[in-house]
C-alpha cells in the first residue's frame, strides 16, 4: 500500500493571480512615404492608428475602414494626384485625420476632402491648403451623406467660390476653424444647403 501524504490545505500557494478580460492595445504603424501609407490602410483593420512621418504622400485617398491618420509633428502632408486628396464613399465608419496638411487636390467637389458615404470623418487639427473643384460647391471640402466634422482647421486659398460645402443628408460641424483666401463668388464661405444640417462653434 502506498503511503500518499494528506494535502495540507493551509500550506501556502502559489502567487499566481489570472487575468481576465485585458483589452489588447495596438501600436500605431508607422510610415514614412505614400507606398507604405497605402499598404497599410490595405491591412488595417477597423479602429487602426497610422502614423504618418514628415513629408509628402501623394495620392487620392479612398478611406474605406475605420482608421486614423496622424502626424505628432504636424508636418505630414497628404497632397492630390489627379482627384479629391480624401475621398470616403464607405458606410458605417468612423475616420480621424488628425495634424494633417490636405494640400493641392482638384476635384468637381470637393478637393481637399470628399464625403458622400453614411460615416463619420473628423479633421482635427488640419490645414486645407491650395485645393480646388470644377463646376460643383466646396473647394476644400464637400459632405452630402453622414457627418463632416472640423475641429481647429485652417482653410486657406482653397480656389474660388464655396471652400466648404454640406448637401443632401448630410451634418457639418465647424469648431475654431479659420476660412481665408478664398474669392466667393458665390457668397458664401460655407454653404448648408438642400435639406443639410450645420453647427457653427467658436
Amino acid at each position: 500500500m502506498n503511503n500518499v501524504p494528506p494535502v495540507d490545505d493551509a500550506a501556502p500557494q502559489s502567487d499566481v493571480v489570472p487575468v481576465r478580460n485585458v483589452a489588447l492595445v495596438s501600436t500605431p504603424a508607422t510610415v514614412s512615404n505614400a507606398a507604405e501609407l497605402r499598404a497599410a490602410l490595405a491591412a488595417a483593420d477597423d479602429g487602426a492608428v497610422i502614423s504618418l512621418a514628415s513629408g509628402e504622400y501623394a495620392g487620392s485617398w479612398v478611406l474605406s475602414k475605420s482608421v486614423t491618420l496622424s502626424c505628432d509633428a504636424g508636418d505630414a502632408s497628404l497632397v492630390g494626384d489627379g482627384g479629391a486628396v480624401v475621398v470616403v464613399q464607405a458606410d458605417d465608419v468612423e475616420i480621424t485625420l488628425r495634424g494633417l496638411e490636405l494640400r493641392g487636390g482638384h476635384s468637381e467637389v470637393g478637393g481637399g476632402v470628399t464625403v458622400t458615404g453614411f460615416c463619420t470623418v473628423l479633421l482635427d487639427g488640419c490645414t486645407l491648403n491650395g485645393n480646388r473643384q470644377g463646376e460643383g460647391p466646396g473647394s476644400a471640402c464637400f459632405v452630402s451623406a453622414g457627418t463632416l466634422q472640423l475641429r481647429s482647421c485652417e482653410l486657406h486659398n482653397n480656389g474660388i467660390g464655396t471652400a466648404v460645402a454640406a448637401q443632401g443628408v448630410a451634418t457639418l460641424r465647424m469648431a475654431n476653424c479659420s476660412v481665408t483666401g478664398e474669392s466667393a463668388t458665390t457668397g458664401a464661405l460655407v454653404s448648408v444647403r438642400a435639406g443639410a444640417e450645420a453647427l457653427f462653434e467658436d
